[in-house]
């Protein structure tokens, strides 16, 4: 399969630099790739349909120069004896993405 994140340069609000060199990660039954100005995509890793997205609010510039991101992280909160997480957390297990 194919996927096309849909994420283009454009003309009228960012840098003449514009590059895609992600890194995909999978994990159990999803793929996970981010674009250029920071969305997250999650895939099907049988299908390459797309299970959700996250676009974040961001200001588009010309001076934002090699709008790149290389990948994203996964961490998973460890666990005590009882399966439960060991300190509180909002989301044990997360997808991180740089910021700019």
């Amino acid at each position: 399969w194919e996927y096309h994140t849909g994420d283009l340069r454009d003309e009228d609000k960012d840098a003449g630099e514009y590059t895609f060199e992600a890194t995909p990660l999978k994990i159990n039954d999803r793929v996970y790739v981010c674009t250029p100005h920071n969305e997250v995509h999650a895939l099907n890793p049988q299908t390459g349909q797309l299970a959700w997205k996250y676009t974040p609010e961001k200001k588009r510039s010309y001076l934002q120069q090699h709008q790149t991101c290389r990948g994203v992280s996964y961490y998973s909160a460890a666990s005590s004896s009882t399966g439960q997480p060991q300190q509180p957390a909002q989301c044990a297990k997360r997808i991180i993405t740089a910021t700019v």
